[in-house]
């Protein structure tokens, strides 16, 4: 395999992986959410996810995202409203992971010695 198709397979499953996080967590905060439209959201990702082979990543945040995909995945027969914020958690891990490496310290901004 060339380098080319190494990249792009690696930006090909980095991609179906924040699809599968973002979509789960947009139908997670619905109103009107029903275990039967988890499940099948659930299961047509899973299958999306399937069709992706798998690249090994050397990034943190990515292996977090991997780590909240297999979590979400590993649910199974759970109670709906445990299932429901177990996704929850997860998404919000994977929200606190996506800002975590813009954030900067009070005492790293120029703006507090500007006085």
């Amino acid at each position: 395999m060339d380098k080319f198709d190494e990249n792009r397979q690696r930006t090909r499953y980095i991609r179906e992986l924040n699809i599968f996080i973002n979509k789960i967590a947009s139908i997670i905060n619905r109103d009107n959410l029903d275990k039967d439209q988890l499940e099948e959201s659930i299961r047509k990702s899973k299958e999306r996810l399937a069709k992706v082979p798998k690249v090994k990543i050397y990034s943190t945040h990515i292996n977090s995202i991997e780590d909240s995909v297999a979590k979400i995945l590993s649910l199974g027969e759970l109670d709906f409203e445990d299932k429901k914020s177990a996704i929850r958690k997860e998404c919000n891990f994977y929200e606190k992971s996506k800002r975590g490496k813009n954030y900067k310290k009070d005492k790293h901004k120029k703006s507090v010695f500007d006085e």
